[in-house]
């Protein structure tokens, strides 16, 4: 290829930082292509009417149908420099310089960088409580979140149904309480039981459920159902979830203990199963992110630990997590790093970076653990 040089200029219309180069995955630029995702950016939260505290609530982030992503600027050694658009010529596949001039429309010194991440839970908790209206119902609809919190329309749909946010008909959201959650859920295994349903392997469909459900709003019981149940892969039919109805009702229990002081194992097991569902066997593991257990001589205590009630930095999450517990084990960290950590593979990387890791045999558990860094 024949070597040509051309002058540069600074066009009429140059603006420094006019222009922002953004750095995509192949597969990424694929899918833009292609039509198959919807992006949007996300800022800052903060409007005229409000101010949000929340930690960094101002950062950036794209977001697809699916997936957040923390928008990061990568400053280069080199000065990129933007040009007018030229002529294309088909047959060699070059722009065609008309004269030795080119105009420049932009100085840059580095690009935007996607970063996986998870999206921001606490600035969505921070929406809902202040536009938590009288009869449970939230002053915001579900595409005004979306403009003023960054994460995606799944991990939306995913996190309200998580706490408990249903979308009605006006378009507003209503918050099912956990009464209300505890009522409809007794009142569906009660069904079941005068109606001789299969319990807890085969339910029937769900608008079969409601019906027997009139004294709740059908978005209500739906809710509660999506919450419970499994569909069966082999008909319309419901299975009822042990894993969720068991850390349902420990919430319950948990919540209780107004003085939020530890309950020894065997009394806190004794009021768990006595609101469980005959046909479910509470067991120690389904605490994973509700609470810490810990053995003190020959008692077992179970302290209360709620994953969402935590921060939502990880650095403040990490020092947390060790003041109110001196050793973990990897196994007893995940379910609470894993929400803000969204690589499994990183979390042991954060935590050697915050902790001290110790090898250590214990009676509740085993292998590695990590104890606050001196």
């Amino acid at each position: 290829m024949e070597e040509t040089q051309h002058t540069l200029m600074f066009s009429e219309d140059f603006s420094p930082g006019g222009i922002l180069l953004i750095e995509l995955e192949e597969s990424f630029l694929q899918m833009i292509e292609n039509g198959e995702t919807a992006l949007y950016f996300v800022g800052c939260s903060k409007t005229k009417e409000e101010e949000v505290t929340c930690f960094r609530s101002d950062e950036a982030y794209l977001c697809t149908e699916k997936k957040s992503f923390k928008v990061v600027f990568r400053e280069s050694s080199n000065s990129i420099l933007p040009v007018e658009t030229s002529p294309f010529d088909t047959a060699s596949g070059f722009s065609v310089i008309q004269s030795g001039v080119v105009p420049v429309i932009s100085l840059l010194h580095g690009n935007l960088e996607l970063v996986p991440t998870s999206p921001r839970m606490d600035i969505l908790r921070h929406l809902i409580n202040e536009y938590e209206l009288a009869n449970n119902l939230i002053g915001l609809t579900f595409r005004q979140i979306l403009d003023r919190v960054q994460i995606s329309k799944l991990e939306l749909n995913e996190e309200l149904k998580r706490m408990h946010i249903v979308p009605l008909e006006e378009g507003c959201l209503r918050i099912v309480t956990c009464t209300e959650l505890d009522q409809i859920l007794d009142e569906i295994v009660s069904t079941g039981t005068l109606q001789n349903w299969d319990m807890p392997r085969c339910l029937p469909p769900s608008n079969e459920i409601i019906k027997h459900c009139r004294d709740y709003p059908p978005i209500l019981v739906q809710h509660c159902l999506d919450f419970f149940c499994i569909p069966r892969r082999d008909s319309n039919y419901l299975t009822l979830d042990e894993y969720s109805v068991c850390r349902f009702k420990a919430k319950i229990v948990l919540s209780c203990n107004e003085e939020n002081q530890p309950l020894e194992w065997n009394a806190f097991e004794t009021k768990w199963q006595n609101i469980v569902p005959d046909f479910f066997q509470p067991r120690m593991e389904m605490l994973s992110g509700l609470a810490i257990i810990e053995q003190v001589g020959s008692k077992i205590l179970v302290h209360a630990l709620l994953e969402e009630r935590l921060p939502q930095d990880i650095e403040s999450r990490v020092k947390l997590l060790f003041q109110k517990k001196s050793n973990w084990t990897l196994e007893e960290l995940e379910p609470y790093l894993l929400p803000v950590v969204p690589d499994v593979m990183k979390i042991e990387h954060i935590l050697r970076k915050h902790c001290r890791p110790l090898k250590t045999i214990h009676s509740l558990g085993g292998g590695m653990k990590f104890s606050v860094r001196p």
